[in-house]
């Protein structure tokens, strides 16, 4: 009987090389009749594949094999109910990007952004080696692991995004922002639906909007709308548990710890969106009930208003966020240092300053 999510590593590199492989072959030939029969199955075949082929041991490989799911996810919405096909790759919700006018102007200004990501990784890894209780412990000041996180994602997608240019695989037009403008992240919703879920939004809610339609939930209603939020964080949740679920564990790793609480984390951002608009709901009729004029309700966010919903979102983040760093933390992956090298390190012995961090 095969055996899913082996602790240890076990099978072959293959499907793991196959799944992306054949995603691309599926969207990217010419429209044709049938194309959802043929690959559909395969692919669900190869991403079971993977998950019975965990060949390796290392934590950041481990977590490279199982993390294909916001992409096969996406080829799977796409195949089965993203037509017509000349539409596949139509995404709504993409960052505003103006592409620098060249090659040249786009890589050097990539260039310039990775330099920035990479020193800012290297202070956090500086940080985490002079006080080691401070980022490789659970339950430690989970804030600065989340924005390390982010930024080494960003990290990668800017060294991706420059082989793809260089090599002739795509235009700098074809490679916004991975993340939207931060600036807008004064409400959890606009956290999550303008900055951080752009990779995986578009086929969380498509997958949604094909369920309401099985189920027979009429548009532009509050069962619809509120159907999508909790389905669309319910499927993140699933598939961000099993991603952890996945790695390599101690004994005394209970389902708790390698699956709930990454689930959690991702299902409990659904009520605490739905409290938000309830409140901001609340306050609007409290206005309206002043006698105030119907349109004060609508006016351009006050700064008051963005200094209160930045405090929100940071308290509720800070306290929610041990739920998934932990987890991250005992497994071994956030211990995991995509830098070859330290800069920041040489330059602070050089000035004394290690001695002064270590105190």
């Amino acid at each position: 009987m095969v055996s899913l999510f082996s602790p240890t590593a076990t099978g072959s590199v293959l499907p793991h090389l196959l799944l992306p492989t054949v995603q691309i072959f599926a969207l990217a030939l010419p429209p044709f009749p049938h194309r959802a029969t043929l690959f559909v199955p395969i692919i669900l075949v190869l991403i079971l594949a993977t998950w019975a082929n965990l060949c390796s041991d290392a934590v950041d490989l481990r977590s490279l094999m199982i993390g294909q799911w916001p992409w096969y996810l996406g080829t799977l919405e796409k195949l089965s109910f993203g037509l017509p096909e000349q539409d596949y790759w139509r995404v709504k919700g993409v960052p505003e990007y103006k592409a620098p006018p060249s090659k040249v102007a786009f890589l050097v200004e990539r260039l310039k952004s990775l330099a920035i990501c990479f020193v800012f990784i290297d202070m956090c890894n500086i940080s985490g080696s002079y006080n080691s209780s401070y980022y490789f412990k659970p339950g430690v000041d989970p804030m600065n692991l989340t924005v390390r996180g982010a930024t080494i994602w960003r990290y990668a997608y800017i060294q991706l995004s420059m082989v793809c240019v260089l090599l002739g695989l795509g235009q700098p037009k074809d490679w916004p922002p991975l993340f939207g403008p931060f600036s807008q992240t004064y409400t959890l919703r606009r956290f999550w639906n303008t900055f951080w879920h752009q990779t995986a939004r578009h086929f969380l809610v498509s997958y949604s909007r094909d369920l309401k339609k099985l189920c027979g939930i009429e548009k532009g209603t509050w069962l619809s709308s509120y159907s999508e939020l909790y389905f669309c964080f319910w499927l993140s949740g699933l598939f961000h548990g099993i991603s952890t679920y996945a790695m390599p564990y101690a004994p005394n790793f209970d389902f708790h710890t390698r699956f709930t609480m990454w689930f959690n984390f991702m299902f409990f951002q659904a009520f605490a969106i739905n409290f938000e608009d309830l409140v901001i709901w609340t306050y609007k009729r409290a206005l309206e009930n002043q006698d105030l004029k119907a349109e004060s309700s609508h006016k351009r966010v006050r700064t008051w208003q963005i200094i209160v919903g930045y405090l929100w979102v940071y308290i509720w983040w800070y306290w929610i966020d041990p739920w998934t760093m932990d987890p991250l933390i005992r497994l071994g992956i956030t211990a995991t240092n995509p830098l070859p090298f330290s800069v920041v390190g040489p330059i602070l012995r050089l000035t004394g300053l290690d001695v002064f961090l270590k105190s």
